[in-house]
């Protein structure tokens, strides 16, 4: 695990390893503690693991598994509580296999299934938490068929389950996979979602880990964001300035109104390489432009990014 000052625009590489290396897991930082789920390990296996790593203490320790092992998953932190929908449920070679279920963790105790999507099963699903809704978009419903859905998950309503929005949000487009993005909070009007690159289409012989194809999937450079309220007729707008390169499976956290965007690759292919190239956009000037930051120590693609305060 690497870090990085903003203010500084310095990489510390190598500030702490996990435990069990892992790719494409779920994270989320809850409470002065980081919180990595599933993902594959270095065999390929998929995993229910959950890897604790506490900040102040510079410690790791290790939580309650999943209910069930999970990998091409995100995971939002809401009201104390963690949440991950989805994801792939088979070993990296094997057939694409996913799941409709929510889980909801409570640090420290146990974990608890939620009410679940009713018609497909997805992963992938990139999701950004807001107002007691997770609102999660895009990813895969097949081995190479990418969605342009879009849906939100009430973590409160009905209690103490949860369930779908009301609200009918605002699709994508063009649909894709491995998606990065953050949620934006100015200090005064609307919060905007903030969403970069991804994959528009799948080839080849993808399974649960999608670097299994022979054939090269188109990747975006996309940029675009929405508005709260994230329902229609709210729209995904761009704004002129597209991201530097096409990428996918990336990473984005926030630093003020600053988006950096980190890694990723442009292909999906069995020798796909991860890149080491860093970005940001200042969020309170949608109409600026993408400024490099320094590379990271080690290319990378399927990991993740946190923001630390």
């Amino acid at each position: 695990m690497d870090l990085y000052d903003p203010v500084q625009d310095t990489w510390y590489p190598g500030v702490t390893s996990l435990p069990t290396p892992v790719s494409f897991a779920a994270a989320s930082f809850c409470n002065g503690k980081l919180y990595v789920m599933g993902g594959f390990n270095a065999a390929g296996t998929v995993l229910a693991t959950v890897q604790i790593y506490d900040v102040a203490d510079d410690s790791w320790s290790t939580g309650t598994d999943m209910p069930a092992a999970r990998a091409n998953a995100y995971a939002a932190t809401v009201n104390g509580r963690i949440y991950v929908l989805g994801g792939t449920t088979g070993n990296a070679s094997a057939a694409w296999a996913a799941s409709n279920l929510t889980y909801e963790y409570t640090p420290g105790g146990a974990w608890s299934t939620k009410a679940n999507y009713a018609a497909a099963n997805y992963s992938e699903r990139f999701l950004l938490p807001f107002n007691d809704v997770i609102y999660n978009f895009g990813g895969r419903t097949s081995a190479t068929a990418v969605t342009t859905w879009h849906d939100g998950f009430v973590v409160t309503s009905p209690p103490p389950t949860g369930g779908l929005s009301q609200g009918t949000e605002v699709v994508l487009a063009p649909g894709r996979t491995g998606i990065a993005g953050v949620l934006y909070v100015p200090a005064s009007g609307p919060a905007l979602m903030a969403i970069v690159g991804g994959f528009t289409s799948l080839t080849g012989t993808n399974g649960c880990f999608v670097a299994q194809g022979t054939t090269a999937s188109p990747s975006t450079n996309a940029f675009q964001y929405l508005y709260y309220p994230f329902t229609s007729p709210a729209s995904w707008q761009s704004p002129g300035s597209q991201y530097p390169f096409s990428i996918g499976f990336g990473a984005a956290a926030l630093s003020g109104s600053r988006m950096y965007v980190f890694g990723g690759t442009d292909v999906v292919t069995a020798t796909a390489n991860g890149l080491n190239s860093a970005y940001w956009f200042d969020l309170s000037n949608l109409s600026g432009g993408w400024t490099a930051a320094a590379s990271l120590p080690t290319g990378r693609y399927g990991h993740a990014a946190v923001t630390v305060q």
